[in-house]
């Protein structure tokens, strides 16, 4: 008897599947916020704004069965899609070493996404030579996520211009 196994997979490591970290700077908010991409919705005020460069093709928004992206055990925030200039602005809560793996995953929905789930996902993604990368010095201080947005939204214009419509949504959202 034949059984399959009902963990999500890691996506095998290849030229599709790489992430490369542009940028990365942590960040702190003054009013907690809500993280709605993993189960139980936590609340956080530390959190890590990556910038990174991904394959179009995984990037690509999908009705179903859409890859997941990781940073450690942590579905990212995905604030556009990114797949028109292979540039993702996303960020996830806590700050993030620069060892800390970045991975695509084929998983359930994010926000159905536990800890234990991604610890899983973690453990399949440990690599013999772990991607590296700097984080920015400074830690960015924002009175609350409309401010936060407001940051992503300069670095989604520098970054992925041509998702341009969402970075003039959220510096509306966060000038009201």
């Amino acid at each position: 008897m034949l059984l399959f196994s009902l963990i999500p997979a890691v996506l095998a490591a290849s030229p599709e599947s790489t992430v490369e970290v542009k940028r990365a700077q942590y960040f702190e908010l003054s009013e907690p916020m809500t993280f709605h991409w993993q189960a139980g919705h936590p609340t956080f005020k530390r959190g890590t704004i990556l910038v990174l460069a991904v394959n179009k093709a995984m990037a690509r928004p999908r009705q179903a069965q859409s890859p997941t992206l990781f940073v450690g055990n942590t579905p990212v925030a995905v604030t556009h899609p990114g797949y028109l200039d292979g540039q993702m602005v996303v960020f996830v809560p806590g700050h993030t070493a620069g060892a800390t793996p970045v991975f695509w995953a084929d998983t359930k929905l994010p926000e159905q996404i536990t800890v234990e789930d991604g610890n899983k996902l973690l453990a399949l993604n440990q690599t013999d030579s772990p991607l590296s990368w700097t984080v920015d010095e400074r830690t960015l201080t924002f009175d609350n996520q409309a401010n936060l947005y407001g940051h992503i939204a300069d670095l989604i214009e520098a970054y992925a211009p041509q998702d341009q419509d969402f970075a003039n949504g959220y510096r509306m959202a966060a000038e009201q």
